[in-house]
């Protein structure tokens, strides 16, 4: 996982993906693509640069994740809870218009 001082986005955080209009939860940060190969979103154009930081999100009303790069993603103006199922497994509570981790991140 990325030192969080260097990725604009840390675990908790609730972000939306400019690009594809959803909103999700941060749970957990890659320093640089780490995915696999086929993950890799080759049809972006450009495609997204794999030297930036990569992250992990629970997808608002969705029971999956995805992985998407620092430079599609913005803080979500919202500021309200996301409906996921796996929420409670990752976090212990929503305050302030972030999720409080249930441990701390390296």
């Amino acid at each position: 996982m990325a030192i969080v001082g260097q990725a604009r986005f840390a675990p908790g955080q609730v972000v939306e993906h400019r690009e594809l209009g959803y909103r999700g939860v941060v749970l957990d940060v890659d320093p640089r693509f780490l995915g696999r190969e086929e993950w890799y979103p080759r049809q972006a154009l450009p495609a997204p640069d794999r030297e930036q930081p990569w992250y992990r999100l629970l997808v608002d009303g969705r029971e999956y994740q995805t992985y998407a790069p620092e430079s599609a993603l913005s803080v979500d103006a919202l500021e309200i809870p996301v409906e996921h199922l796996s929420l409670r497994v990752f976090f212990k509570g929503f305050q302030s218009g972030r999720y409080q981790p249930r441990w701390v991140p390296n």
